[in-house]
């Protein structure tokens, strides 16, 4: 469906998603991004449009409409079958894009002591249509001064929340700031449909990779615990894949 950017609510509906896949990160070296391709039974919405795509999905036993991804519509492709365009192939961008596409003025600081959270919320907030809010826990006090030298405002929000906090977007573009989890949800052997790739990061911290079953309640940023292996993990990377059923390809670290 497309998107009202001023009330950010649905606005109209762009046809049947026959297939789309989703792809997400966070990582203070790599800031949350989501993305998106997916082919519409429609022309495709006009470009730097937001747009929304849903899916029916099973959570907890019960047939639910889950929003998949919003995003900001980019340069798309058509089929044309007699004349007439029967699909169109349609790439969405974050709606976190503008934050990196803005540069913070260089010479802009926030002093040492400063509640990093509603910085960074003002700051995203001065350049993004999306809604960003600042969830409940301790706020993080920054330790030292923060100093932009021609950075994007996402980098610099990124460095306004320290290590214990992040920020994350969800299915309807909501971006939000909150506490790192520190409860974990579980990835059951029934969830897995590949075998476990056991790897590391560059400086050593082990990393798993496995494709497993849609859930609606592991998303990225994530702390889990899966099967057959000891100890917490986060989940970095993302790619949902949505088609007849829902899997994920997931890369989660050790935390």
């Amino acid at each position: 469906v497309g998107v009202d950017p001023t009330s950010w609510a649905d606005a109209g509906g762009l046809g049947h998603v026959s297939e789309a896949g989703v792809t997400r990160s966070v990582d203070g070296d790599a800031p949350t991004v989501d993305s998106a391709d997916a082919t519409l039974s429609a022309p495709a919405p006009a470009v730097g449009a937001y747009a929304r795509l849903w899916m029916d999905a099973r959570a907890r036993g019960e047939l639910a409409r889950v929003p998949v991804v919003t995003g900001r519509v980019e340069p798309s492709t058509s089929e044309i079958s007699g004349g007439l365009r029967v699909s169109s192939a349609v790439t969405l961008a974050s709606v976190l894009a503008p934050a990196e596409d803005a540069t913070v003025d260089e010479g802009w600081y926030a002093p040492a002591g400063a509640d990093g959270a509603a910085m960074a919320a003002a700051l995203l907030r001065s350049v993004l249509d999306a809604p960003v809010a600042i969830a409940e826990g301790e706020r993080p006090t920054l330790p030292e001064n923060v100093v932009a030298g021609s950075d994007s405002a996402l980098s610099v929000a990124w460095a306004l929340l320290g290590d214990t906090w992040e920020l994350v977007t969800d299915g309807l573009g909501r971006v939000t700031l909150r506490p790192r989890p520190t409860s974990p949800a579980t990835v059951t052997d029934a969830m897995l449909c590949s075998k476990l790739k056991e790897g590391a990061d560059d400086d050593g911290t082990p990393t798993l990779d496995y494709t497993r079953e849609w859930s609606d309640e592991i998303g990225i940023g994530a702390r889990v615990r899966v099967a057959g292996m000891a100890g917490d993990w986060r989940v970095v990377s993302q790619r949902v894949t949505c088609g007849c059923g829902a899997t994920v390809d997931e890369t989660v670290r050790r935390i």
